[in-house]
């Protein structure tokens, strides 16, 4: 069962960069695109509420992603030599050097920028991930624990 949670968590990490990698290069993902779309179908809205709704959808889904990304990188670290002994850490890490690196990528492209403060935002989600995973592995250990005493 560990090592089908190693492979899955592998394929999880692998699967988040090939999407990262076809959003940067897809004008679908971009804000612009985002912004066309409300002007298209909800021009009712002013261009400020537009701005805020493109920006907030865009932030809620880095949090969310790196989130799911930080929990892959776990539980391959679990089942992964070298990386087992820590593996928040080892999560925490990797899922950074992914933000890291897709940031720094986007700083190349015609239309978009890599910021530090991307690159922050993406450490809530991993951040908040982690703590939640550990939170309920707590609570399990401590239910487990009582249930033998």
């Amino acid at each position: 069962m560990e090592r089908i949670r190693t492979v899955v968590g592998w394929l999880g990490v692998l699967g988040f960069i090939v999407l990262v990698v076809i959003a940067s290069e897809n004008q679908q993902f971009h804000a612009s695109f985002m912004f066309a779309l409300l002007e298209r179908y909800v021009p009712h809205l002013t261009v400020h509420q537009k701005y805020l709704l493109v920006f907030w959808t865009r932030k809620t889904i880095h949090v969310t992603g790196y989130a799911v990304l930080a929990l892959c990188c776990y539980y391959a670290s679990v089942g992964t030599r070298g990386l087992r002994r820590r593996p928040f850490l080892s999560a925490l890490l990797l899922s950074l050097a992914v933000a890291s690196i897709d940031e720094f990528i986007q700083s190349f492209q015609v239309g978009r920028s890599g910021t530090v403060v991307d690159v922050a935002i993406d450490g809530i989600g991993i951040v908040l991930a982690l703590l939640l995973l550990r939170l309920i592995q707590y609570k399990y250990r401590n239910q487990a624990q009582r249930e033998r005493d």
